[in-house]
């Protein structure tokens, strides 16, 4: 009996020590694989990363300068001169708008890096124009959050694309419910903003936020709707949660230059004579300078020539 006991001894002394030896061998080979292999794994990973990070670079900085190259005016780069002939004697290239459009280009580059940084781009993303909406709804909950948490006034401005020319995006997000990809893009559109602001009106902050909502210009899909050519089609524009209410909210006749001053007023502030600069204040009673001299005329008034502005400000 103790015979058999101290075989077994022998037996399971012995099966622990091939264990301890094996496991000893493995984890030298182990040892040696990695360092033989990492001399060569490791220049081919490091190629790979620099690969995919050069492409993810470029990729950052050409659509950000395709968003920017979208909204230049060439007329304010180049400023051509005509004699009375209409044949060109100059062409002023400006050295103070190109260098705002590369600071502007530089600028937006680094907010996609600091996307990609943050986790908020894949290395695998692309959309042919910049964030989509639903991305960008998720981005500004966030910053919103953050910044109304300080005590100091803050201001916050979007702009949404998914609607633009020429057949909108369609987010994966949205329903396909028209024959339309227009249609079906600025319902879904619809859906998110009123999503937003219903968020907002929700938050602590909104007590005492004015939402201003606005476009840059009317669709230019026009050949999507069926209206008639007399029908004068404006930007749409929306004030919630204003301070003052309008004297005349219809018929008015007005530019954006008049959204500054009315704005201002929205958030409670008191403008004397209830116009700044060309822009007047449309919550008051004043009219604005396209309802005085006629729109064509402003118009008009506008496209003139400033030696002022050539002699003082474009230097």
């Amino acid at each position: 009996m103790r015979m058999n006991l101290k075989n077994k001894k022998k037996k399971k002394n012995k099966t622990i020590s091939v264990i301890i030896i094996i496991t000893i061998f493995i984890t030298i080979s182990t040892l040696l694989f990695i360092n033989y292999y990492s001399k060569k794994a490791i220049p081919i990973l490091k190629s790979y990363a620099e690969s995919e990070v050069r492409k993810l670079t470029i990729l950052i900085i050409n659509k950000s300068i395709t968003k920017q190259v979208y909204n230049i005016d060439t007329e304010e780069i180049f400023k051509v001169v005509y004699n009375n002939k209409g044949e060109i004697t100059l062409i002023d290239f400006d050295s103070k708008v190109s260098s705002k459009i590369l600071s502007n280009m530089t600028s937006l580059v680094e907010l996609n890096l600091r996307a990609v940084e943050e986790g908020k781009i894949d290395s695998n993303y692309h959309e042919w124009w910049g964030y989509e909406d639903s991305k960008l709804f998720t981005y500004a909950k966030e910053y919103l959050t953050k910044i109304s948490k300080d005590s100091k006034p803050f201001n916050f401005t979007m702009l949404t694309a998914d609607t633009h020319f020429t057949d909108g995006y369609l987010d994966k997000s949205c329903d396909t419910i028209f024959s339309e990809a227009y249609a079906n893009s600025f319902s879904c559109s619809d859906s998110m903003i009123a999503e937003f602001i219903s968020w907002i009106q929700e938050q602590d902050f909104y007590e005492n936020t004015t939402i201003v909502l606005t476009g840059d210009h009317p669709t230019m899909q026009e050949n999507f709707y069926n209206i008639d050519n007399n029908y004068d089609r404006v930007v749409y524009n929306a004030f919630i949660n204003s301070r003052v209410l309008p004297v005349n909210n219809k018929n008015r006749v007005f530019t954006t230059m008049d959204m500054f001053p009315t704005t201002l007023a929205a958030l409670g502030v008191s403008i004397e004579g209830d116009r700044l600069g060309l822009g007047t204040n449309l919550f008051s009673s004043k009219k604005t300078i396209p309802e005085e001299i006629g729109l064509d005329n402003f118009n008009k008034e506008l496209k003139k020539s400033s030696d002022y502005y050539y002699k003082y400000i474009r230097k």
